[in-house]
C-alpha cells in the first residue's frame, strides 16, 4: 500500500450520521452556503426565527426560511475543530463557508466592535501543514471575501479589510507575537481562520470569514470589551445583514437601475460565479472558461460606460444584473443563491420595458440552462447555433426572439 495514502474519507461518516437520521446524502438538498456562527452569535441567530433545523451533521445545519440556498451551523472552536466541521460541512454538498465570530484586535486603531474582514490568516496552527499547507499565510477565497464586502458595504455596515493571525494558543498570545504579527500588519487574532481556508484550499470550495473585536491586545495589556453592548450591536448588524429577504412581489424591497462604473467588479463577480456554478453541467471546461473571457472585467466596465447595464439590488445589496445593446439583450444573471425566487424575471420585465419603448421586438442568445426560462417569457427560438470556439469545442446556444405584442401585461 502506498505509504502516503490517506485513510480516512469525510464523506464516508457523513453518510452513516444522515442514514441514521433518515437522510440520503445522494439525495439531500443541502445548502450552497453555510454560515459558521461563532458561540452567543449562532444562539442570536436562533432568536431571530429565521430558519428550520435540517440536517444532524457538520454541527447541524440550518436552512433559512427565506432561501434554502443558503444555511447557518454553530462553529466550532479551534483550528481542527472547525477543520473538521469544515470536512464533514463540504462532504455533504456545501460549497461557500463563511465564519463569523469574534477576535482580539492588534492594531492601535482598532476598537471594540469593530468589524474585520480578512483576506487571510498568518499561519501559527498545526493543523494547515497536516493538510500539506505548511505556508506563513492561508488565503481566504478572494471572490467570496469580495462578494460579502460588498454585501456589507450596501448594507451601510463598516468594516475593516486586512490580515490577522490565527493562533493554536488562545490564551498564549506574547508580546513579542503581539509585536510581530502588528508589523506584518495583522488586524486581529482568533483561532480559526488558518484552519478553515486550509480546508477550503484542499477541497477546491471557498471560505471567508469576519470577526467582531471583542478585546484588544496592545503595550497597555490586554482589554475585555464584554460589558456594555457594543459588540452585541455589532453582531446584530451583521446578522440582519446577512438574513436572506426573500421577493415576494412587493417592490419595495427591490430596485433596478443603471451600473455605475464603481460596481463593475461586482457585476463581474455575479456573472463569472454564476457562471462557474451553473454552466459546468450543461457546457464543457473550454465553453465556459469562452463565457468568462466573453464577460470579462474589461468587457463589463466598456458596457457600463455606454450605459448598457443594469443591476438588480434587494435591500441594498446588488443580486443581479442584465444588459441590452440596441433591441438585443444579453449578460442576464442572478446570483444562484436568490435563484427561483422570481429576481430574474424582474430583471427581464425591466430590460423589454426600455427595448420596448423603441423598438417591435427584442431578441436574445439564450444558453442551454436559460433557454426554458426565456420560453415562459413568450421567447421563441429562430435559431439554432453551433458556435466553434476553437480546439476541437463548440458553444450551442439558441437565438430567440420575443415581439412586443408579446409584452406581459
Amino acid at each position: 500500500m502506498d505509504s502516503t495514502k490517506v485513510m480516512t474519507d469525510p464523506k464516508k461518516l457523513v453518510r452513516i450520521e444522515l442514514q441514521n437520521a433518515g437522510f440520503d446524502l445522494d439525495t439531500i438538498e443541502v445548502p450552497e452556503r453555510v454560515y459558521l456562527l461563532a458561540d452567543d452569535i449562532f444562539d442570536m441567530m436562533l432568536t431571530k426565527n429565521c430558519g428550520q433545523f435540517q440536517y444532524p451533521v457538520g454541527g447541524g445545519i440550518y436552512i433559512f426560511n427565506d432561501n434554502y440556498h443558503i444555511g447557518f451551523a454553530k462553529a466550532n472552536m479551534c483550528s481542527p475543530a472547525i477543520a473538521t466541521q469544515a470536512e464533514d460541512l463540504i462532504a455533504c454538498g456545501v460549497k461557500e463557508l463563511i465564519h463569523i465570530g469574534y477576535a482580539g484586535g492588534l492594531s492601535n486603531n482598532i476598537a471594540v466592535g469593530d468589524i474585520v474582514f480578512t483576506d487571510g490568516a498568518f499561519n501559527d496552527t498545526a493543523v494547515a501543514g497536516l493538510y500539506g499547507y505548511d505556508f506563513d499565510f492561508i488565503e481566504s477565497t478572494k471572490t467570496l471575501t469580495d462578494n460579502m464586502s460588498y454585501l456589507l458595504i450596501e448594507n451601510s455596515v463598516a468594516f475593516r479589510r486586512g490580515k490577522h493571525w490565527t493562533t493554536d494558543a488562545g490564551y498564549r498570545e506574547t508580546w513579542e507575537q503581539i509585536d510581530n504579527y502588528r508589523k506584518k500588519n495583522a488586524l486581529c487574532v482568533e483561532m480559526e481562520g488558518a484552519g478553515l481556508f486550509t480546508i477550503a484550499k484542499y477541497r477546491n470550495c471557498s471560505a471567508a470569514a469576519m470577526y467582531i473585536i471583542s478585546d484588544t491586545l496592545n503595550e497597555n495589556g490586554w482589554s475585555l470589551g464584554w460589558d456594555g453592548n457594543i459588540i452585541g450591536n455589532s453582531v446584530q448588524k451583521l446578522l440582519e445583514t446577512i438574513i436572506p429577504k426573500k421577493y415576494n412581489g412587493d417592490t419595495m424591497d427591490l430596485q433596478y437601475r443603471k451600473a455605475t462604473i464603481d460596481e463593475a467588479d461586482k457585476v463581474c463577480y455575479i456573472v463569472q460565479h454564476t457562471k462557474a456554478e451553473i454552466y459546468p453541467d450543461y457546457y464543457t471546461q473550454a465553453v465556459v472558461d469562452f463565457f468568462g473571457r466573453l464577460h470579462s472585467i474589461d468587457n463589463i466596465i466598456k458596457d457600463i460606460e455606454q450605459g448598457r447595464i443594469g443591476v438588480l439590488l434587494r435591500s441594498g445589496e446588488i443580486i443581479g444584473t442584465g444588459s441590452h445593446t440596441d433591441n438585443h439583450i444579453t449578460r442576464v444573471y442572478v446570483l444562484p443563491e436568490f435563484q427561483g425566487q422570481g429576481y430574474g424575471s424582474r430583471i427581464m420585465d425591466e430590460l423589454e420595458k426600455e427595448i420596448f419603448a423603441s423598438y417591435d421586438y427584442c431578441e436574445l442568445d439564450a444558453s442551454l440552462p436559460a433557454c426554458i426560462f426565456y420560453e415562459n417569457r413568450g421567447f421563441k427560438t429562430v435559431k439554432h447555433v453551433k458556435y466553434d470556439i476553437g480546439d476541437g469545442a463548440f458553444m450551442i446556444y439558441e437565438i430567440m426572439r420575443k415581439e412586443k405584442d408579446e409584452l406581459h401585461n
